[in-house]
């Protein structure tokens, strides 16, 4: 038997020109620049994903502690609510309230504390007063100072409601006015 001749159709040796070798090294470069600029942001990529898994991870531990925080205590939380609710009416109440501090500093102008027996404001602004003088000279000071101040307009409409003779010589007086805010 004779030996087997190998027969190759393939070329062993490739011979390359000038140019086709600039384009596979220019190539071979493009590909390992754009292998290490995959790699780096596969890294950056990979590295992001794992901080906002932790970061979920931790918000997530806070909500819950805090949910259990709550749940533990459901009176102290009504409570807050309870006392927001109440200090918004208490905010709303103060800024549609007359300053009824000008109302005692009109009435003390014209009568001391020790004649006023009663006093009242209504929600027309109507104040009532009850006083008990010494003598007519007193009612008459209190009349001229009421009148005195209807005239600088620091009150509106005054009245003269009642006017009482005692047995022991005083008087007892009811006074109305409007007070002016």
């Amino acid at each position: 038997m004779e030996p087997v001749k190998k027969i190759n159709l393939i070329q062993t040796k490739f011979e390359m020109s000038s140019q086709t070798g600039m384009t596979i090294r220019a190539l071979r470069k493009l590909s390992l620049w754009a292998l290490l600029l995959l790699s780096i942001s596969g890294i950056f990529v990979s590295g992001t994903y794992y901080y906002m898994l932790i970061r979920r991870d931790q918000l997530t531990s806070t909500k819950q502690r805090l949910s259990d925080i709550i749940a533990q205590n459901p009176t102290k939380e009504g409570l807050l609510v309870s006392v927001q609710q109440r200090s918004a009416l208490i905010t709303k109440i103060f800024g549609v309230q007359k300053p009824v501090s000008k109302v005692f500093d009109t009435v003390d102008a014209f009568v001391s504390g020790s004649q006023m027996s009663v006093i009242a404001l209504d929600d027309r602004n109507i104040v009532s007063l009850s006083i008990h003088a010494q003598s007519i000279t007193e009612v008459i000071s209190i009349t001229d100072m009421l009148i005195t101040q209807a005239a600088q307009n620091q009150v509106k409409a005054p009245q003269l409601v009642s006017l009482t003779l005692g047995k022991d010589g005083g008087v007892d007086l009811g006074l109305s006015f409007t007070a002016v805010f």
